[in-house]
């Protein structure tokens, strides 16, 4: 009979102990979770930035084409124009 209550306690404090050990682990594995959590959402930050930047890029490249374009174009006007003007000597400015 004390064999068998040495047993049970024996049993009882081993649950305990374990218990205590898991428990333990679950906070260590919670703070790991939370340092992964906090790192994801820093790359995710940084992928954003990332993009923006790159849209921000193509909107300035777009721009400049833009940009180039157009001067192109004032550039063939004043072009036409000379070539216009060169040819009659009554031409206005139109």
């Amino acid at each position: 009979m004390w064999t068998k209550f040495y047993g049970l306690m024996k049993l009882v404090f081993t649950f305990g102990e374990q218990t205590r050990k898991n428990t333990d682990k679950i906070e260590e594995l919670r703070e790991d979770v939370k340092q992964l959590t906090r790192g994801i959402e820093r790359m995710a930050y940084e992928i954003q930035r990332l993009r923006d930047d790159f849209d921000h890029f193509k909107d300035n490249e777009r721009n400049e084409r833009e940009k180039m374009a157009l001067r192109l174009e004032v550039d063939m006007l004043r072009f036409e124009r000379r070539l216009s003007s060169g040819k009659s000597d009554d031409a206005g400015d139109d």
